[in-house]
């Protein structure tokens, strides 16, 4: 019989008595980053042969580097109840699986992290919007290792259904009449 233990300097361990040989392994979580552990592998022959193996192995972590704030996409103009498609999108550094949190500015949000999601995948949300006004959209992300993005955000209008309508009624007259007539409205025609 063989008597075994692996024991890191955190203080978390593994260990039995096996009848063969084998790979024995010990599994580490919570580990901090920047910070040097050690590890104590010892194995004896129980079988009065007197034979052992006793060794200390060093490793380091590395900083995990946050996503990169996440980008927003989706309509800038909406109406109150209908419902609106937002795209989100972050790269991680090291490549980590991210986790999106998404305030939608309405008083409602994602309560838990939505994910996980590979680097750079586009992840699709729709809203359909509580409340009217100036809206701000917030997102941040996080990867796998908990390092935590800021926060990005972007402005929405969310307008009752008789403003709504109003209003893309005097938009479409103006992109029409700056089509018609560009060199009478240069100021606008930028705008638009």
């Amino acid at each position: 019989k063989i008597s075994w233990t692996i024991q890191c300097s955190n203080g978390q361990c593994n260990n039995g008595i096996e009848d063969t040989n084998g790979t024995k392994s010990l599994s580490l979580y919570g580990l901090s980053d920047s910070t040097t552990y050690m590890i104590w592998v010892n194995a004896t022959d129980c079988n009065n042969n007197a034979l052992y193996s006793r060794k200390w192995y060093t490793f380091s972590t590395i900083e995990s580097q946050p996503p990169v704030q996440p980008m927003i996409h989706g309509p800038s103009i909406g109406k109150e109840g209908d419902l609106y498609t937002y795209n989100f999108v972050t790269t991680d550094p090291d490549g980590d699986n991210v986790y999106y949190r998404i305030d939608w500015g309405d008083g409602s949000s994602t309560k838990n992290w939505i994910g996980p999601y590979p680097s750079n995948q586009l992840v699709i949300e729709n809203h359909s919007f509580l409340t009217t006004g100036f809206l701000t959209i917030r997102c941040k992300t996080k990867d796998s290792f908990d390092s935590v993005s800021d926060w990005s955000q972007v402005k929405v209008i969310i307008l009752k259904e008789n403003t709504y309508y109003l209003l893309s009624f005097f938009l479409e007259f103006m992109h029409r009449l700056i089509e018609r007539f560009p060199q009478e409205f240069p100021m606008l025609n930028h705008w638009f």
